[in-house]
């Protein structure tokens, strides 16, 4: 709690205890909700438009998924991995650990995962720094409407 002079308490603790933390969670579930919607219907990775890096990636995913090490390669026999391996590993653990697809994984639940993670960070990150719930809330919301949509499936 951070009481200042002729000013109202704002509670820097995670808590639903004022108004701006209860629309928050409303708000994060409706976008998490619209964001669930739109990545549902999606069927197969993003076309050539995007290039190559989304089937190479994902590839890391399924070589991970089916029993490879993050550390070894999977188009390289003998090789180590180059790329950074935690975002692979991270959906395959997904798959497997919600006994779905690979494609799934990578294409719903991870983005889905991603802006509810980044909402909650955000706004206890802006909550700490701005000290007003109300302007953390409009912080976090803009941030998530406006850069997390572009962490979807095609910049796995």
């Amino acid at each position: 709690m951070v009481k200042k002079k002729h000013e109202e308490t704002v509670d820097l603790r995670w808590g639903f205890n004022e108004r701006a933390d209860w629309v928050f969670a409303v708000l994060l579930l409706a976008v998490v909700l619209v964001q669930y919607s739109f990545f549902s219907d999606f069927n197969q990775l993003p076309g050539p438009v995007y290039g190559g890096d989304v089937y190479r990636h994902f590839g890391q995913v399924l070589h991970i998924y089916h029993g490879g090490s993050p550390f070894h390669s999977f188009h390289y026999l003998g090789e180590f991995e180059h790329y950074p391996f935690l975002t692979h590993l991270v959906i395959a653990f997904m798959a497997w650990l919600f006994f779905s697809s690979a494609l799934s994984a990578a294409m719903l639940w991870f983005p889905l995962l991603s802006t509810l993670l980044a909402g909650i960070f955000s706004y206890l990150l802006a909550k700490r720094i701005f000290r007003n719930s109300w302007l953390s809330c409009l912080f976090s919301l803009f941030w998530l409407t406006t850069l997390v949509p572009n962490l979807g499936p095609s910049m796995i």
